[in-house]
């Protein structure tokens, strides 16, 4: 019995050579070998006796048999410079817009063919050797075709390459120009009077939940709701300095329950309205201490329902829970 062998054990240990007796230490001092020292083991393991491992010999021997897997060799009959790519990506790509492209893989004598293995990848790169999009998105049609889709993340004249199997298709790299993005309404609604669906320095709005519209028309000292399509629904408030009125309005939110937040400018505080703008509590006042404000302009809602107000006056952002308590704030006069 050697020296590793359990004290008093006469059993052989499979595959070390020499062993008379089982391979290891005494098992109490094996298992406190790998305790952490906060744990403990209950139990006498002085009589527990040796552990054994035991093979799973079908196992192995299917293994041995069977093996665990192969490398093939693979030929593909695709050639890419019979291989085409046509589609916007190859040519005038928008910032921000996806951009598309149709691959389409071709053997020798130039017809279409799919090989399940074919490796088709993509990249755009500017003239500094930049990436200058999105990682390419290959959508493998299963017959020889291959959606190709990326975004282009800046201007200018870049160098799109597509290529399978590492080789470029015909005519690529391409030289693609990438647009910038334009924009243009597509609704526009209100004129400058006090009718309803009219305004006078309409000033801030909010979107809700239901696409309704908020609008602080500032110089009529309201605020109006509209429908997406720009439909009057409602409007509140009137020139004043009591609870409900105006002076002089400027931002507008939404918070988490749809109440109407408004920054009511030239009165030095923010009101609270119902969904349907009845007056519901207001905070601030004029003044310069922390849950003052002095001209509060823009306001906006955090994820956690948080109201966030510009004290124009104080030069400092503040922070105030949905019921008005101030939280905290940054800023200050002063210059960078």
């Amino acid at each position: 019995m050697c020296s590793r062998c359990v004290p008093g054990c006469s059993g052989v240990f499979r595959g070390v050579p020499g062993c008379s007796g089982f391979y290891r230490h005494p098992l109490n001092t094996t298992f406190l070998e790998g305790v952490g020292e906060r744990e403990e083991l209950d139990g006498d393991f002085e009589d527990l006796g040796c552990l054994i491992f035991v093979e799973n010999k079908t196992l192995i021997a299917k293994a041995s048999c069977e093996g665990i897997g192969s490398i093939e060799t693979f030929f593909s009959e695709t050639k890419a410079h019979q291989s085409s790519a046509e589609g916007e990506g190859t040519s005038e790509p928008t910032v921000g817009l996806e951009a598309q492209l149709v691959l389409t893989t071709r053997n020798a004598e130039g017809e279409q063919c799919y090989e399940e293995f074919d490796c088709v990848t993509m990249e755009i790169r500017n003239d500094n050797g930049d990436d200058c999009a999105t990682e390419a998105k290959v959508q493998d049609n299963k017959d020889g075709t291959y959606k190709i889709s990326y975004f282009a993340k800046e201007t200018g004249t870049c160098q799109a390459s597509v290529m399978v199997n590492e080789e470029d298709v015909r005519g690529s790299p391409f030289t693609v120009q990438v647009k910038a993005r334009q924009y243009k309404p597509v609704l526009s609604f209100g004129q400058e009077v006090s009718s309803v669906v009219m305004f006078d320095g309409p000033w801030g709005e909010a979107v809700n939940g239901r696409n309704e519209i908020a609008v602080t028309d500032t110089r009529n000292n309201r605020v109006q709701i509209l429908s997406s399509d720009g439909t009057f629904l409602r409007f509140f408030g009137r020139e004043g300095d009591q609870g409900g009125e105006f002076n002089n309005p400027r931002g507008i939110g939404f918070l988490r329950n749809g109440n109407i937040i408004v920054a009511d400018s030239s009165n030095h505080r923010v009101q609270i309205f119902s969904k349907q703008g009845e007056y519901l509590s207001q905070f601030g006042g004029k003044g310069n201490l922390d849950h003052q404000l002095c001209y509060p302009w823009g306001l906006s809602v955090d994820s956690d329902g948080n109201i966030i107000v510009t004290d124009s006056d104080n030069k400092l952002i503040k922070i105030f829970s949905p019921s008005g308590q101030f939280l905290r704030k940054f800023g200050g006069g002063g210059a960078l």
